[in-house]
């Protein structure tokens, strides 16, 4: 992790899931052994730090959530955190976990990741790119809601579907590359991308329905955004008057 600032408070109090010793060299010539809590470590000055947490995690926890409306941080919502690399031991990332962390400009996640919790990355104005895991399956929702400088994401080959609404609304997604896996986008999952222009769709066989529906597309500018979808599917689009106005078609 890179830490710029002098005082490293994360809010979770039960912040992993591990076995045996974890350490951690907070970048300062201190290196302890976790005692359980929540993470924290204040700095002889404001500068630029390296963490390094060592130990064979296999998840980061839920932060503790009251309701929708009320949401507590995760263990990386940290004033000056920005950037995050993940070890290969972790399978599973919690609820919260990055949730307004406003200062992350970069993340990592290793490719063992098979879970992700809901609110994930929401509300992370400064990240730009995000490179989903391979084996996920899942995207939960709000995942990435509120990322307004999220211009671009790799979804994982094996995606089978968006859990709820609101995954990337209010990013600045400009193209999409849906996996063949997925044949279901409905609800809001992209709502307000008002530089989507390309959306590409992989399936591989004929005989499959996508279901565009709902407010999924408001606020695009999809009178411009090309459609790319194999030959022979079926294209459904429920509520069409919502904002697609015109659908541009092409063969895959």
């Amino acid at each position: 992790m890179k830490f710029t600032g002098n005082e490293f408070i994360s809010y979770n109090t039960n912040p992993f899931t591990y076995t045996g010793i974890i350490t951690i060299d907070w970048g300062d010539n201190t290196i302890e052994t976790y005692a359980g809590g929540a993470l924290t470590h204040t700095y002889a000055s404001n500068d630029n730090y390296t963490i390094i947490i060592t130990g064979n995690i296999s998840a980061i926890n839920n932060a503790t959530r009251y309701s929708d409306s009320t949401l507590t941080a995760g263990v990386f919502r940290v004033n000056g955190l920005n950037y995050v690399s993940l070890p290969s031991s972790i399978i599973s990332i919690g609820d919260l976990s990055f949730y307004n962390n406003t200062d992350l400009t970069e993340i990592y996640l290793s490719k063992n990741i098979m879970t992700l919790g809901g609110n994930l990355f929401r509300g992370c104005t400064n990240l730009s790119e995000i490179i989903f895991p391979p084996n996920v399956t899942e995207i939960p929702k709000y995942c990435c809601y509120n990322c307004s400088n999220l211009i671009s994401v790799v979804l994982p080959p094996n995606l089978i579907t968006f859990t709820d609404y609101n995954c990337f609304s209010n990013c600045d997604l400009h193209s999409l590359d849906v996996p063949k896996t997925v044949t279901n986008i409905k609800y809001s999952y992209f709502n307000n991308n008002s530089n989507l222009t390309n959306v590409i769709l992989n399936w591989d066989t004929s005989e499959t329905i996508l279901t565009l529906g709902d407010s999924n597309w408001n606020n695009n500018v999809c009178s411009t955004t090309i459609f790319s979808i194999p030959p022979n599917t079926t294209m459904l689009y429920y509520k069409k008057g919502y904002s697609l106005s015109q659908l541009i078609e092409r063969e895959v």
